[in-house]
């Protein structure tokens, strides 16, 4: 296992923020569709950060 590039860990990093701002309403985005809740967006964050764990050059 290896650490993340910078800029992998920026996008992961920025998603997160964003489901955590969704989640408490703080942000909110017009025209997004209910199936993308804050849930998905930080578990996307999460399963980039483990993909850019496992796979080399991510």
């Amino acid at each position: 296992m290896k650490s993340p590039k910078l800029i992998t860990w920026c996008i992961a990093l920025l998603l997160g923020l964003l489901g955590v701002l969704l989640k408490l309403g703080v942000l909110a985005i017009v025209g997004l569709p209910f199936a993308l809740s804050s849930f998905w967006v930080v578990a996307a964050a999460l399963v980039l950060l483990l993909l850019a764990t496992i796979l080399p050059g991510l």
